[in-house]
């Protein structure tokens, strides 16, 4: 995984974006995944969902405590989400781009 470290509001801006791509125009494929980071909105009951089940994997430590990074956690889910369920071809999709 490539950590790319993009100010995406600043690419909004001219001639920026062309000049960030350039860094990464060789980069794309399904071999290379970048790390973004995002502002995602989520339900809090998703959230409530990824913690509980962090939690239930990891377990109590021995002083009871559950030593979970939900944020590392919550990063992964969406990542898993994101290639499993195909996202490069639903941002491929121009019909996607229209607020329905």
């Amino acid at each position: 995984m490539k950590n790319l470290d993009l100010n995406l509001m600043a690419l909004s801006e001219p001639g920026r974006y062309e000049n960030a791509l350039k860094g990464i125009s060789n980069m794309s494929g399904s071999d290379n995944v970048l790390q973004l980071n995002a502002h995602v909105h989520m339900t809090a009951a998703s959230l409530e969902a990824i913690v509980k089940n962090a939690k239930a994997l990891q377990g109590q430590d021995d002083d009871g405590i559950y030593r979970v990074d939900t944020v590392k956690k919550v990063n992964e889910m969406i990542s898993r989400f994101l290639l499993e369920k195909d996202f490069e071809s639903y941002v491929k999709d121009i019909r996607n781009y229209t607020n329905q």
